[in-house]
């Protein structure tokens, strides 16, 4: 009968360091591969939240920027003009309106 010979102390435990090491990289690259895939998907999510409500910040003129508002007074101006166009637009699609563009027309 043979009988296998007793490995060395050390060889043995040198085996075991070695296990032991590559059971360690394994169980990293697992927490590494996963943290990784966390990361992904959390950038990922921050990305969409980004996407589905914008900051109103982003689409708004900085205060500096907004023109002040119209006082009382600007404000009646521009909608004298305003309706003096409409009323002159009207005008002209009158007979009166015609012959008038009629008459400017001639003499260009």
């Amino acid at each position: 009968m043979t009988t296998q010979p007793t490995p060395h102390i050390g060889a043995t435990l040198a085996q075991r360091a070695i296990l032991r090491y590559r059971l360690e990289q394994r169980e990293l690259d697992a927490e590494r591969d996963r943290l990784e895939r966390t990361t992904a998907a959390l950038q990922v999510d921050a990305m969409l939240d980004r996407v589905r409500q914008p900051e109103p910040a982003n689409f708004c003129a900085p205060a500096d920027d907004v023109p002040p508002a119209l006082t009382g007074r600007q404000l009646a101006a521009v909608a004298a003009l305003w309706l003096a166009a409409m009323l002159g637009a009207l005008w002209l699609c009158t007979d009166a309106g015609t012959r008038f563009l009629d008459a400017i027309w001639r003499l260009s």
